[in-house]
């Protein structure tokens, strides 16, 4: 079968975390024996805003640093992109990738002209992996919100191309849909012939929104990356080691991970924290670990590749996540897939992968039980099964078992 995976972000070589889920979804459908190609759109700030920031920072701030030299090849690469080459092709593990510049950073709230631009710009994406590989039998758009949804309804209105969605977003958690929003969305997941959600809690949100849920909604949570099916020596690490893996963003919360850290820190010398990932919150985070004179406990990696991260995970005693909101929880299976018991808020999508078998749940921005559950894990982590809670894990989660049902949706919507 000839698939068609459209993702609502940036995927290039120069950065595959984006769209890390498609990538490793696309990869085991290769592996089953189906041709499978993405469409990926990176979107960036206007011509016009990066001259407003340049011009902030040179005239008003008379500030020339680093930050300015990346604004201006960000200018270059805008205009370059924009006016003269505004789509590319890249190889990425054995699939093929077309990838079309945008200007627009985000959606603008009834914006009807920037919605159009993602279309124009989708559907010329579109034109040109079509002139090369052909019309695709099938297209899976992976939405962020809206986006690659909305591009596949517009690829399928004029061809006739059936697709299938898989919503990811936690935008239903956070933000009310305006009435622009709601029609785009609703259009989208009507026309489509199976709409999945990656977790049971996603699928209220959405539903709560939008009041259209059908007989077409699926759940089907995110595959695991194969790297974590790997067979793997799972040890106990005699020092107390936490991990987090997660983009430092607000919505991670991880200044309820440090503070309730702090706590059990204080108890037990020997303990130590480490994150894993980049984000907007980066430098408040160090900034508070240094204020709370944890500078010796609490380690900062940046962005690691998955064969790194997996060997941190093995590395460390019990994984944790602090998140406001979660629609799934790769991290979370990820850390189960190599043995290691899970500490989570409860959040949204960890409520339906964890349990009393493979961890502990406690309640969001509570510091006091946050801090409880490491002291518990720190004494009790031993206890747990690391050779079922893999085991449960690649059951649920493992490549075979989630294409299995994506071919079966596949093969549903193109003969309907």
């Amino acid at each position: 079968m000839k698939i068609l995976i459209i993702t609502s972000e940036e995927l290039n070589p120069q950065n595959v975390f984006a769209s890390s889920f498609e990538l490793t979804q696309a990869k085991a459908l290769k592996n089953k024996g189906h041709d499978v190609a993405i469409i990926s759109l990176r979107t960036e700030r206007t011509v016009l805003h990066i001259i407003k920031a340049l011009f902030n920072k040179i005239i008003l701030r008379k500030q020339i640093d680093d930050a300015i030299k990346n604004l201006i090849i960000k200018l270059y690469n805008n205009i370059y992109y924009f006016f003269i080459k505004n789509t590319e092709t890249h190889l990425i593990d054995g699939i093929q990738i077309f990838e079309g510049l945008s200007v627009v950073k985000f959606l603008k709230r009834n914006n009807y002209s920037a919605y159009k631009q993602y279309l124009n710009m989708g559907l010329k994406i579109f034109h040109k992996y079509k002139n090369t590989l052909g019309l695709p039998d099938i297209i899976h758009a992976h939405s962020r919100f809206l986006i690659a949804p909305a591009i596949a309804d517009n690829i399928y209105q004029k061809f006739g191309i059936p697709y299938v969605i898989t919503e990811h977003s936690s935008y239903y958690s956070t933000h009310m849909l305006n009435k622009l929003e709601n029609k785009l969305m609703r259009s989208a997941i009507s026309n489509s012939k199976r709409f999945i959600t990656v977790s049971k809690y996603l699928s209220v949100q959405v539903n709560r929104q939008l009041q259209n849920n059908s007989s077409n909604w699926l759940v089907i949570p995110n595959v695991l990356n194969p790297i974590f099916m790997e067979e793997c020596e799972i040890h106990k690490n005699k020092k107390k080691i936490f991990l987090n893996v997660a983009s430092l963003t607000i919505i991670k919360n991880h200044f309820l991970l440090i503070k309730s850290f702090k706590l059990v820190a204080d108890l037990y010398n020997d303990c130590e924290l480490r994150i894993i990932g980049n984000g907007q919150e980066l430098n408040k985070c160090k900034l508070l670990v240094e204020h709370l004179n944890l500078l010796n406990k609490v380690i900062f990696f940046g962005y690691l590749n998955n064969e790194n991260v997996r060997k941190e995970i093995l590395e460390c005693n019990t994984f944790i996540l602090s998140s406001n909101y979660e629609t799934f929880g790769v991290a979370i299976i990820e850390a189960l897939a190599c043995g290691k018991p899970v500490i989570s808020t409860r959040c949204g999508g960890p409520e339906e992968i964890i349990d009393e078998s493979n961890g502990l749940l406690v309640e969001k921005n509570n510091i006091e039980q946050l801090s409880e559950a490491m002291i518990y894990m720190i004494h009790n982590y031993k206890k747990y099964d690391s050779i079922a809670i893999r085991k449960d894990c690649l059951s649920k989660y493992g490549e075979e078992v989630i294409t299995n049902r994506l071919i079966n949706v596949y093969n549903e919507a193109v003969k309907s």
